[in-house]
């Protein structure tokens, strides 16, 4: 039988050194909810971190996690999408999962009882697509059909009635859909002739057909045959055409449209003149943009340093984050309302060049993942940076398998024999011992919590050499 050593650490973050014969995992996709964040690796496994009154993180309990803690041991999650509380996934066989918040249905089991851990909604195993607003959900199947569910007060699910709908639901017989999000009470998508198709409130124009009243199903937002993608903010919208140019409407008074103003826009309007625009995110009340050379751009409101400009200053028009060009993903958080207020005020997004998640805004939640509830108004891109999925932790002795959730950390020998009293000793960076032990059967638990910050080396010398990992304190 295979024994195992366990390390339980209180760490920031972890860096495990191996050989060269190791795979580099790395961050794949990443999504901003309204307190909490998701993110997939490229091995496919979950993580998430952040506010968890509602099960929104997934791990089954309602702990708030202020590092990215990997949600279960799956390895074939494809796609994520966070709401304001609650959450969709796909996985590699197409099957849709939900959870989290549910008071109005959102999750789509039938009930409004709010789910701790991914649960798989149907049977189905053909979803394509999927987009999470404030309480609704969306999905395209790989048949073009387009489903919704959830809240509806305002007829965001897109069925020609206000009442919430607690599973998955056609919406119209259309076989065309190719795209699709979600707002705060409104929602978008686009068929495959480039169309562009809203639903849901309209109060402030963010339905972009001119009025300022809701559609209880999908109506037509003017004639343009050119719509390559749509994005949604609580109570704005964002849409990107073939020809790189990037537009805007909507509810302004924080500059969300990024149009110059702060007045209300009620059809889409162009931002600026450029036509290199790539993709964009629209959060609760700020959005952001990413040009063929890898730029990025954001605009609105800034008073949690969510721009990551440096400043808390809110910006009308899209403004240069930075001077970095190698930016591929970045998402805005959705909004969350109590009536009177809107949350979700922090960035993430991927650059090719860096190992971590950078991240930045709003952080009383821990929805940055850097350790602290310390806020930021500068991007920081170490986020996940030492945290290395299971699947790719194999050495030629050792397997190591560890879960953020709880800080425990198990190494898992694969030849056995070779292990046979091997010495394990824990030494800090300038080389002094710490502790040493013989290995024996059962487990063995080491606790850093009240070590000194720094580096420390592990080593494990065997019949096979002497094997060292780097842990960062």
């Amino acid at each position: 039988m295979m024994k195992k050593y366990i390390l339980k650490f209180s760490l920031l973050s972890l860096y495990l050194s191996f050989n060269t014969s190791h795979a580099q995992v790395s961050w794949e996709k990443v999504d901003a909810g309204g307190e909490f964040t998701a993110a997939i690796q490229s091995d496919g496994t979950l993580w998430t971190w952040g506010f968890n009154a509602n099960g929104q993180l997934g791990s089954g309990n309602l702990i708030e996690q202020n590092e990215p803690f990997q949600v279960g041991l799956d390895t074939n999650w494809s796609e994520i999408s966070t709401g304001a509380a609650h959450s969709l996934a796909l996985k590699s066989d197409g099957s849709l999962w939900s959870w989290g918040l549910n008071f109005n249905g959102g999750i789509g089991n039938g009930t409004n009882l709010d789910v701790h851990a991914p649960m798989q909604i149907g049977t189905a195993d053909y979803w394509d697509k999927i987009a999470t607003g404030q309480g609704h959900s969306l999905a395209i199947k790989n048949d073009g059909t387009l489903w919704a569910w959830g809240f509806n007060t305002f007829g965001q699910v897109g069925n020609n009635t206000t009442v919430d709908v607690l599973v998955p639901t056609q919406i119209g017989t259309d076989t065309t859909w190719t795209n699709i999000a979600a707002g705060g009470a409104h929602s978008a998508g686009i068929k495959d002739d480039g169309t562009l198709w809203m639903w849901g409130i309209g109060h402030n124009g963010q339905l972009g057909t001119g009025e300022t009243i809701a559609h209880l199903e999908p109506f037509q937002t003017g004639t343009d045959t050119s719509w390559t993608k749509v994005e949604l903010g609580f109570e704005f919208s964002l849409g990107l055409q073939n020809d790189g140019t990037l537009w805007s409407w909507g509810f302004s008074v924080n500059g969300q449209t990024g149009l110059g103003g702060t007045s209300d826009f009620v059809f889409p309007t162009k931002i600026g003149s450029d036509t290199n625009w790539i993709d964009m995110s629209a959060g609760s009340t700020f959005g952001f943009g990413i040009k063929s050379d890898s730029t990025l751009y954001g605009w609105g409101y800034n008073a949690y340093g969510q721009l990551g400009t440096g400043d808390d200053v809110q910006q009308n028009i899209p403004i240069q984050i930075g001077t970095a060009s190698n930016w591929i993903n970045i998402s805005a958080a959705d909004g969350i309302s109590d009536g009177t207020s809107v949350f979700g005020l922090h960035s993430v997004g991927l650059k090719s060049s860096e190992d971590g998640i950078c991240v930045t805004g709003a952080n009383y939640s821990g929805q940055l993942g850097i350790g602290t509830t310390n806020a930021l108004e500068s991007f920081d891109c170490s986020v996940g940076e030492f945290v290395l999925a299971v699947a790719e932790l194999n050495h030629s002795d050792i397997c190591v398998l560890y879960s953020t959730s709880q800080g425990v950390y198990t190494l898992s020998f694969n030849d056995e024999n070779a292990m046979n009293n091997a010495e394990l000793s824990l030494v800090n960076i300038e080389g002094k011992e710490i502790w040493k032990e013989q290995k024996e059967s059962g487990d063995l638990t080491i606790d850093l919590t009240n070590y000194t910050n720094g580096i420390y080396l592990l080593k494990v010398n065997s019949l096979k050499g002497t094997t060292t990992y780097k842990l960062i304190r």
